[in-house]
């Protein structure tokens, strides 16, 4: 009967293996980077997490957590609305509620990308819809909402001098279908 060495490879991985495993299942193991390899070379993974990944609500877990592992969680927490093809859940926002997310330090970036799912529920109420603003009633870094009159896309964006720059969408998101938005800026690229 062996004892259990550990050790660290190159890759930065930590191994606990028997002295008797077979080289095959360490080589299997050591193919995922940062992970911990138990017993027969199975990989225990840590949550991947993209380096710029600064937030991340999916409202499956039905409180706005956020899962990008900065712990940015949503307050109040969001109404539970139905899910997109029909799997998880949704936030439920209608015009009355919202939901806040604090500032940190890195969501100060000249480089971002905003991507969501929306379902409208309604047609255009004769007052602009916010989806998501950043910043202050006099600060738009950035501020996403819907056209007045129609269910275009109108984007705010506040400049380094205090200018307020705005850019629209040609197409219009439709009532009762889910709508995929995503916007990225870079720099002072939009």
């Amino acid at each position: 009967h062996s004892n259990p060495t550990f050790r660290r490879s190159h890759s930065r991985n930590f191994t606990l293996t028997n002295n008797n495993n077979n080289n095959r299942a360490k080589r299997e193991c050591m193919d995922v980077p940062f992970s911990v390899c138990v017993g027969a070379g199975k990989p225990i993974v840590p949550p991947a997490r993209a380096k710029s990944l600064v937030g991340h609500w999916k409202f499956d877990d039905l409180v706005g957590h956020d899962s990008s592992g900065l712990g940015n969680g949503m307050l109040p927490f969001p109404q539970v609305g139905p899910a997109r093809g029909g799997v998880g859940a949704s936030a439920y926002f209608n015009g009355t509620n919202y939901g806040y997310v604090g500032h940190i330090g890195a969501f100060e970036s000249s480089d971002m990308t905003i991507a969501f799912w929306v379902y409208l529920l309604q047609d255009a109420t004769g007052q602009f819809r916010y989806l998501i603003q950043k910043g202050d009633s006099n600060e738009f870094t950035p501020t996403l909402s819907l056209w007045d009159k129609n269910n275009r896309l109108h984007l705010k964006v506040t400049t380094e001098s205090g200018t307020v720059e705005s850019l629209d969408s040609s197409a219009r998101l439709s009532v009762g279908r889910w709508s995929h938005v995503a916007v990225v800026i870079q720099g002072s690229l939009v």
